[in-house]
């Protein structure tokens, strides 16, 4: 069980979470997403064995590594081949700047939201064990796994066309554009966390109704239904948190995608 007064703070030892003990329908909620994470370096945090911890910051440092040094192969071999044309190899180095500035940021806020992601994940599962969403949560881990396999396909799809051409596969532009799938799986992730927030919501509302209509009125049943709403609310704020610097993130690089469109085309 999450330590009540590790949730009101995120700074805290690794080794206190080791007792975060993960149910396993809370596991398969969010597997599908922390699967695709972790083969794109880009996981939030470490399920294993039943518990979740935070990722370690040498996983973090490895990341950084690996990517850069295939972020600097891939740019060098663009910027060759759009060498000799202007627009192209505008667009070309703007969208490259733009992509490695997100990614450095991207990693600044998992290591900063290292332990908030975890806490996230286990005031969910307080939530879960209060709130009965059997008939519905088959449904929601299937679309889980759906809209994973959907983001997989699609962006393979993609990224084998545009590293096929004339001169031969670029192996290490596919590999890269490959990495960069995480971006899209966070998006999804965070609309995901957010549905099953508001579904969550929705059932304690539910729950309420019931009460007051003096079906199940009684102290404990008030008592657990309080505790079950000041842990959404803890939720909701905790998911703000995490989610915020990602809406951030491609904020700033949509801006600046359509500011370098517009410019190259006024001149």
């Amino acid at each position: 069980m999450f330590n009540s007064h590790v949730a009101v703070t995120s700074c805290y030892p690794v080794e206190v979470l080791l007792n975060n003990h993960l149910d396993k329908e809370v596991q398969a909620i969010f597997y599908p997403f922390n699967f695709l994470l972790t083969i794109s370096m880009s996981s939030k945090y470490c399920i294993r064995d039943n518990y979740i911890t935070p990722t370690q910051r040498k996983f973090h440092i490895l990341r950084f590594v690996c990517t850069v040094a295939l972020l600097v192969i891939y740019d060098s071999v663009t910027f060759k081949v759009f060498a000799g044309e202007n627009i192209i190899f505008y667009i070309a180095r703007f969208l490259s700047v733009i992509r490695n500035l997100t990614f450095l940021q991207n990693v600044a806020v998992s290591i900063l939201c290292n332990q908030d992601n975890v806490l996230l994940v286990v005031l969910i599962q307080m939530i879960h064990r209060s709130i009965d969403l059997s008939n519905k949560i088959r449904s929601f881990i299937a679309w889980n796994w759906i809209i994973i396999a959907t983001i997989s396909a699609f962006n393979i799809m993609v990224a084998t066309a545009f590293s096929s051409g004339k001169d031969g596969f670029n192996f290490i532009g596919c590999f890269t554009d490959v990495i960069y799938t995480s971006f899209d799986v966070d998006f999804v992730y965070s609309i995901r966390v957010l549905n099953l927030l508001n579904k969550y919501l929705y059932e304690w509302i539910k729950s309420v109704r019931i009460m007051n209509e003096g079906k199940e009125n009684d102290k404990m049943n008030c008592t657990k239904l309080l505790k079950t709403y000041e842990n959404i609310l803890r939720a909701y704020d905790v998911y703000k948190k995490v989610t915020q610097y990602l809406v951030s993130i491609l904020r700033k690089g949509y801006i600046i995608l359509c500011f370098s469109i517009t410019k190259q085309k006024t001149m």
